[in-house]
């Protein structure tokens, strides 16, 4: 379980977007297009 924990986030939107900024640097230019909520549902319907 230590190794999986991922920390306290008050939502999937939160951490799509915490697992996606720590991971990849998004260009300014095309940050306003992302959809966190979208990413987090997502993730969570695929199982991630």
């Amino acid at each position: 379980m230590k190794e999986n924990y991922a920390g306290c986030h008050e939502g999937v939107a939160d951490f799509a977007e915490e697992l996606t900024t720590d991971t990849i640097e998004i260009p300014e230019s095309l940050a306003f297009y992302i959809d966190y909520e979208k990413m987090g549902r997502d993730m969570e319907l695929g199982g991630v």
